[in-house]
């Protein structure tokens, strides 16, 4: 079984030296954006859109595709 997930070592590596800035773009504050970047926070889809915006970059570039055991396949999200 596949998921989608949030690339996240991608996405750090896009926002290298831009984390102010898109912060402000999501009308959030930076400790709170990297608490998001950390996984200590969740990060919503709409959040993702609006980053890949913020970077002028297609969305897709941030999500990959994992197989999953059966196990875990009930537990959304936590494959991340």
């Amino acid at each position: 079984m596949k998921e989608i997930v949030i690339d996240f070592e991608r996405l750090k590596g896009a926002l290298w030296g831009k984390q102010p800035q898109v912060a402000a773009a999501l009308g959030i504050h930076p400790h709170t954006f990297s608490a998001k970047m950390n996984r200590k926070s969740r990060l919503h889809l709409d959040e993702l859109n609006t980053i890949a915006r913020a970077l002028k970059r297609d969305t897709m570039e941030f999500l990959k595709e994992v197989e999953i055991d059966d196990a875990k396949a009930g537990k959304a999200g936590e494959a991340e």
